[in-house]
């Protein structure tokens, strides 16, 4: 029954089963890693999820996706996991060669450049999706 309003009764809205199909947009995708680091007095809290996936399939529930690169420098990756590791293992020889040679640590100046360099020449492969670590 319609009301002069033009309105719908509540009754006739409830009887009347509902055929609302839930249409997923193509131009969304939810991907992603998620990250938090909270820095408090007594130092940094890095905190990361563990699943990794391949699409909207789960590959593994325990993936480690915080890394550490020295004493006091960590790292958390996401996108191809196995060029995330070539990488963070090509920054940790860096990181060891310099603190041999000099014979002291590299300072957060010169680790900073390293990541970005590091990053550099990767985006372009981040950017088709092969991989990058942050």
């Amino acid at each position: 029954m319609t009301l002069s309003s033009g309105l719908r009764e509540f009754r006739d809205l409830v009887d009347t089963p509902a055929t609302f199909t839930a249409t997923p947009d193509p131009h969304f995708e939810t991907h992603g890693t998620t990250v938090l680091t909270l820095r408090y007095d007594g130092g940094v809290l890095t905190l990361a999820d563990r699943r990794a996936t391949a699409g909207n399939l789960i590959m593994y529930d325990q993936a480690e996706k915080i890394m550490t690169l020295d004493d006091h420098t960590v790292v958390a990756i996401s996108g191809a996991f196995a060029r995330s590791i070539e990488i963070i293992r090509f920054l940790k020889h860096n990181f060891a060669y310099y603190r041999r040679t000099v014979l002291h640590e590299m300072s957060l100046e010169g680790k900073l450049a390293e990541i970005s360099r590091a990053l550099a020449g990767n985006a372009p492969m981040a950017m088709q999706g092969i991989g990058l670590f942050l």
